[in-house]
């Protein structure tokens, strides 16, 4: 897995499979664009491999995940987010992207607005490995493999937690004026 935060690269290990050994994403409000390249079936797991990415989010961050593949292939991925337990909060399967380069049919978007801050993983994997468990290894089923893109953006409206934001707090503006 490759990232890309505006022309640094950076690569990962093929060890993103389960919630523990998720790549660490570096999306965050200094850098609210990544872009990764990464590929499903490159490991011992074969049509059952699934990549996660960790991502730290705040209350009121808004996140969009978009696959992008080229048009000369044939991956058909499945996109799920997942809480910090594991659960599944949301899913997208067969989504065109709004602003991508690519409108294969088997790209999927997905959009999410964090209502608690905390860790969320976002996993890839290819259509018919949808029900995995994010927490074990090799536990899906036979999906589609082959290269893709993630394209991720984060929109933050989190507040900016000043220390002024009440009458009690509030800083006195007046002050003596010098007379000449």
């Amino acid at each position: 897995v490759t990232v890309t935060p505006t022309g640094e690269t950076q690569t990962f290990e093929e060890s993103n499979d389960t919630l523990d050994t998720a790549s660490a994403t570096q999306l965050n409000t200094d850098t609210p664009n990544l872009n990764l390249a990464g590929e499903i079936g490159n490991n011992d797991f074969g049509n059952q491999d699934i990549d996660l990415y960790r991502l730290d989010l705040r209350e009121g961050d808004q996140l969009t995940a978009d696959i992008n593949t080229n048009d000369n292939s044939s991956f058909d991925s499945v996109l799920r987010l997942f809480d910090s337990f594991g659960q599944e909060i949301a899913r997208n399967d067969d989504a065109p992207s709004f602003n991508s380069s690519s409108s294969q049919e088997g790209d999927s978007l997905l959009e999410f607005s964090a209502d608690t801050p905390q860790t969320y993983y976002l996993g890839v994997s290819g259509f018919g490995n949808s029900n995995y468990n994010p927490s074990q290894e090799n536990s899906g089923s036979k999906g589609s493999t082959g290269p893709y893109n993630l394209a991720l953006t984060l929109t933050s409206t989190g507040s900016e937690n000043p220390s002024n934001d009440t009458i009690s707090q509030s800083i006195d503006a007046s002050s003596p004026l010098a007379e000449d």
